[in-house]
């Protein structure tokens, strides 16, 4: 499977935290490597720059969430 775009990111975050519970961003990214069948290897890619890729846009998804207040950041 190929990563998918930050935006295909928001409904798998949101159903991630919608227990209440505190998240941290890396459990957050299990999560939801898990429920998309990402693979170990596809969560290694990195961009030319030596990023990760996947973990990249799922901090995306979670920083465009949380500047539309549909998730709280409780702190780093």
């Amino acid at each position: 499977m190929a990563i998918p775009d930050f935006q295909s990111l928001f409904r798998p975050v949101l159903a991630a935290v919608l227990d209440g519970q505190v998240w941290t961003l890396a459990a957050v990214r299990d999560e939801i490597a898990a429920t998309l069948g990402i693979s170990a290897d596809e969560r290694l890619e990195r961009y030319g720059s030596g990023g990760r890729r996947y973990d990249s846009r799922v901090h995306w998804a979670v920083t465009y969430l949380a500047a539309a207040a549909a998730v709280t950041r409780v702190g780093r």
